[in-house]
């Protein structure tokens, strides 16, 4: 008995893809590769569509990994599992690690974990790290909807701890629910901006002098 060839040549030059009598998968970028699962395409140039279903690999460099219905468009970006994530032909070096109906449009970002959670246009090099509805809303930043630091109680390190940096000036455009560390070596204090009561918001002060 004969087995049939588990792997055929693809459309694109030099691809790989399933034979089309077992899986329905195809290779049709250049140098691109599409194995297991079903209805997967890696269109892209050097892409790879692995497992799961209904998955695209459209972005040049781009991988998908498992899942269902799931598309990179940008080059060299990344979907590991999860379910109707889609990172945009701008989000270019970005992932999506599991969760459902994530969307990255900005490059160098990430979200991982949750459930329709956006990292917008321009918002770039932030990350959503778990959490349901979230969407970024400035570059450079990271979302969660609650964080837990944890350790022991007599741990030593620095485990369980929030730690915030010494900056010596205010950001441009602060937004209240801010914590901000500010001062010199010497002389410094904590500051919560919130609203003054008088129509507009400020920097206050945290009293720290008391337990």
């Amino acid at each position: 008995v004969t087995s049939p060839l588990i792997f055929t040549p693809g459309s694109g030059t030099n691809s790989v893809q399933p034979n089309s009598n077992i899986y329905s998968s195809t290779a049709t970028g250049n140098y691109s590769f599409a194995f297991g699962g079903q209805d997967n395409e890696a269109s892209g140039e050097y892409s790879i569509a692995a497992g799961g279903v209904d998955n695209i690999s459209s972005g040049s460099n781009s991988a998908v990994i498992g899942g269902e219905g799931n598309i990179a468009r940008a080059f060299t970006s990344f979907i590991g599992g999860g379910e109707n994530h889609s990172i945009t032909s701008t989000g270019d070096k970005s992932a999506i690690i599991g969760g459902q109906t994530h969307t990255v449009e900005a490059s160098g970002s990430a979200v991982i974990g949750g459930q329709n959670n956006t990292v917008a246009a321009n918002h770039h090099h932030s990350s959503i790290i778990a959490g349901n509805d979230i969407t970024t809303t400035r570059a450079e930043t990271a979302y969660a909807s609650s964080i837990y630091a944890s350790g022991s109680a007599d741990a030593t390190d620095a485990s369980g701890i929030f730690q915030l940096s010494l900056r010596t000036t205010a950001p441009t455009s602060p937004e209240d629910g801010m914590l901000m560390w500010s001062g010199s070596a010497n002389i410094n204090s904590l500051y919560m901006r919130k609203p003054s009561g008088i129509g507009s918001s400020i920097w206050f002060k945290v009293d720290l002098s008391t337990p």
